[in-house]
């Protein structure tokens, strides 16, 4: 899989995926169609980023 370009394309609305973000690194989130989220359980809150460059769809689960 390759790193996509937020200028390049954006992924579905509210589909998981990583992100690369200068702030904050690596993270799972979903874009709104407004701004990217993701739910934090260590502070059982939602986190907003506006700063992702890139991102990627994320990998299939293995199987069981």
């Amino acid at each position: 899989m390759e790193w996509i370009s937020v200028n390049d394309k954006l992924p579905d609305k509210e589909v998981y995926v990583l992100v690369y973000s200068k702030e904050k690194g690596y993270a799972i989130m979903y874009y709104t169609g407004y701004f990217w989220e993701s739910w934090d359980s260590d502070s059982d809150s939602i986190q907003i980023l506006h700063d992702i460059t890139h991102w990627m769809p994320l990998p299939e689960p293995p199987e069981a």
